[in-house]
């Protein structure tokens, strides 16, 4: 729901009314199917998968057929509402809420993940005097995980590492993040989609340009 959330969307290509209230006021036993139906395709229009064969959503977990799921849906999206904007959400708050929910999945040991501190991405980051790089640069992370690492800079200050004129985005640098494991490759698009929301908000016409832009 992270489209949803940061107001990119309002209505479907069907001309379908899909912001995060219109899917609360549907029945509560069938706001997950609405969603599955009208929201979920929309989004993967938005964020086609990239070259690594991933989008920013993969994979179901809840049911649509299934009323419990729909009405648990419901409930998950009343917290989202009661959380408030992601804007005022700190950077590290958003990149920790991303590993640990990885840190509860068997992938952490079955492939060796260790997500680094983010005090110590800080650190690395200054030690690098990525601040002081001169535009242009190619910053390529490895083993990205879910992003901390080239999207520091941007939580630092984002509207630094963007020129934005109308539709059109030029970052301050080309960014890439490598990743193996598909769970976290998604995720690090999402988080990528959460730290750069802004340069979005009044401009969902960038959504395409961003995509291209982020090398994930």
């Amino acid at each position: 729901m992270n489209g949803v959330r940061l107001r990119l969307i309002k209505t479907n290509a069907n001309g379908v009314a899909i912001t995060i209230n219109d899917v609360m006021n549907v029945e509560k036993d069938k706001c997950y199917k609405y969603y599955t139906r009208n929201v979920r395709p929309h989004i993967k229009e938005l964020f086609p998968a990239g070259r690594d064969g991933y989008s920013i959503i993969n994979g179901i977990v809840l049911q649509e057929g299934n009323r419990d799921h729909n009405l648990m849906f419901h409930e998950m999206l009343k917290k989202f509402v009661r959380f408030g904007s992601l804007k005022n959400t700190s950077p590290e708050f958003k990149t920790r809420l991303y590993e640990t929910f990885l840190q509860e999945s068997k992938t952490t040991t079955d492939f060796g993940q260790f997500f680094t501190p983010r005090k110590v991405v800080s650190a690395i980051h200054d030690m690098a005097g990525v601040d002081n790089f001169t535009s242009g640069k190619v910053i390529c992370d490895p083993a990205s995980g879910v992003g901390g690492f080239v999207l520091e800079q941007m939580a630092r200050d984002l509207d630094a590492q963007w020129t934005a004129d109308g539709k059109k985005l030029t970052p301050f640098h080309e960014w890439h993040a490598f990743e193996l494991v598909p769970k976290t490759a998604i995720l690090a698009k999402a988080n990528a989609l959460v730290y750069c929301g802004d340069l979005l908000a009044d401009q969902p016409s960038r959504i395409s340009r961003l995509r291209k832009k982020l090398h994930f």
